[in-house]
C-alpha cells in the first residue's frame, strides 16, 4: 500500500514504478524483473489517466508497445468476490505480475474504512487476487488530517508493505519510506520528481534531467539573475512571446534540475516566489 497527503504525488509515484516494471528498468536505483502491468484506475479518469502514463513512458524513453494494460471508472468493489474474480480473469489473461489499485476507498463498494468487518472481505479478496495471479497487488490510498493512513488499524494489518509518500503539493522533493512492513526489509527513498514539458520520471537525488535549456529558460535565469526573487506572474509577464502554460512548466523543469528554487513557502493562495540557485548561478555564468 502506497499513502501520501492530497498532492503527494501518489499517482505519479505509482505509474513510475509501473512503466519501469513493465519494461525492466532500474526504479530509483532498484532492479525490477520485467512482467506485464494491469492499472485499475477507479480515481483519475481515461484521460487524465493516458495523459500521466504517456508523459511516464516518454520520460523513461518508452514507447507505447509496452505491456502495459488498464481499466478505468470500471466501478470495482473489491468487497465483492465475484467483481475480483472478473479482475482476476483479466490479469491471467495477459499474466499480469503486477497490479495496481489507485484508489482503495473508490474501489471498496462504499464501506466503511473504520470498521474492521467491512473491511475484512476486501483486503482477503485482494491477497486472494495477489496469491491467484503470483502478482503484486499495489493499493494507493490516502491519509488522514494526523498524517496517517485514513482508516481502521486493519489496514496495516492487513497488508504486507506500507510505504508513506512526504512531498508537498509545490514540491518536487519527495521522501518515501516503510510504516509497516511483513517479512521485507524497511525502505528510505529521496528522490525527485521531474515535470518537464513533455515528459515525467522520478529521479534519485544525485541524478538529474539531461536538460537542454531552451531560449525561454535562459531568459528566466537570466531575470532571477537580475532580482533576488521573482514571482510566477513576473516571469510570465516578462516572457510574453510565448504561453503561460509553458513559462510554468519551464520553471517546474529549471527547479527539478536544480538551476532555480522555490523562495518562499508553498501556502495555499500565496504567489510562488522563485530565486537562482548556486547551480543556476553557474551554469549561467557558464552559458
Amino acid at each position: 500500500m502506497l499513502v501520501g497527503n492530497p498532492g503527494a504525488k501518489k499517482t505519479w509515484l505509482a505509474l513510475d514504478l509501473a512503466v519501469c516494471i513493465a519494461a525492466g528498468l532500474d526504479w530509483l536505483g532498484r532492479p525490477c524483473t520485467p512482467t506485464p502491468v494491469l492499472l485499475v484506475d477507479e480515481e483519475s479518469g481515461p484521460t487524465s489517466l493516458l495523459y500521466r502514463l504517456h508523459q511516464v513512458i516518454v520520460g523513461h524513453g518508452q514507447t507505447i508497445h509496452l505491456p502495459i494494460h488498464f481499466t478505468s471508472m470500471g466501478g470495482f468493489n473489491f468487497s465483492e468476490h465475484s467483481e475480483v474474480e472478473v479482475l482476476l480473469d483479466t490479469a491471467r489473461s495477459f499474466k499480469a505480475g503486477f497490479i495496481l489499485i489507485d484508489s482503495l476507498t473508490l474501489a471498496l463498494g462504499g464501506v466503511d474504512e473504520n470498521n474492521v468487518l467491512s473491511l475484512r472481505p476486501a483486503f482477503g479478496n485482494l491477497r486472494w487476487l495477489a496469491q491467484e495471479c503470483e502478482a503484486t497487488v499495489l493499493a494507493v490510498h490516502h491519509t488522514n488530517k494526523k498524517g496517517v493512513y485514513r482508516g481502521s488499524t486493519f489496514i496495516a494489518s492487513g497488508v504486507d508493505h506500507m510505504l508513506y509518500i512526504e512531498s508537498g503539493m509545490y514540491e518536487t522533493a519527495l521522501n518515501l519510506r516503510t510504516l509497516k512492513s511483513r517479512d521485507l526489509d524497511p525502505i528510505s527513498i529521496t528522490a525527485q520528481a521531474n515535470f518537464l514539458p513533455d515528459r515525467f520520471f522520478l529521479s534519485t537525488s544525485d541524478q538529474g534531467p539531461d536538460l537542454k535549456l531552451s531560449p525561454a529558460a535562459w531568459g528566466i535565469l537570466r531575470q532571477l539573475a537580475q532580482s533576488e526573487t521573482v514571482d510566477t506572474h513576473q516571469l510570465i509577464k516578462h516572457n510574453s512571446t510565448v504561453t503561460a502554460g509553458y513559462i510554468r512548466s519551464l520553471i517546474q523543469e529549471l527547479v527539478a534540475s536544480g538551476f532555480i528554487s522555490r523562495a518562499n513557502p508553498g501556502d495555499r493562495g500565496s504567489k510562488a516566489c522563485y530565486g537562482l540557485t548556486p547551480a543556476g548561478a553557474a551554469i549561467l555564468k557558464g552559458g
